[in-house]
């Protein structure tokens, strides 16, 4: 049985606290436009930037460098909802165009494991080791492998 990405967004509103930030609606259209850019992206093979997601110019000026959390709510539902499809969160390959890595709420995402945000080691007062450091690349890189292979040809 899918998820539906309309329950999938209405849990994220809710439970990322996006309505400090958005109305349901706007929420809900961002989620809907980006998913599609990004499906596109992922059937290409392709990374693609946050900045090239269809709501982000319109986000950065509302809400300037807070854009990077706002727009991080977006593409985290997008992947909460492939990843309760049974594929692999899609948000792997939406990346900064500055470092082309994920942002850290990649890590946050539900499905994984807290260990592996680098974070989350920072708010408890500790620096991750170079293993937890490597093991999080490790776990992106071949996440993006699986959201390729996933899509290809679909």
């Amino acid at each position: 049985m899918s998820a539906d990405l309309d329950k999938i967004i209405k849990w994220a509103y809710f439970d990322y606290g996006v309505g400090g930030f958005l109305s349901e609606e706007e929420f809900a259209r961002f989620v809907n436009e980006s998913y599609d850019v990004i499906v596109q992206s992922a059937k290409k093979g392709s990374p693609i930037f946050y900045g090239q997601l269809p709501c982000f110019d319109l986000l950065r000026g509302r809400f300037g460098d807070g854009v990077r959390k706002v727009i991080g709510m977006v593409v985290g539902a997008c992947s909460e909802y492939d990843v309760a499809n049974g594929r692999p969160p899609i948000s792997a390959i939406v990346v900064t165009q500055d470092t082309a890595q994920p942002g850290e709420g990649f890590y946050g995402l539900s499905t994984i494991a807290d260990d592996l945000s680098t974070r989350r080691w920072e708010s408890r007062g500790r620096k991750p080791s170079p293993s937890v450091i490597r093991e999080s690349a490790i776990f992106w890189l071949e996440q993006v492998q699986k959201v390729f292979e996933c899509w290809k040809g679909k």
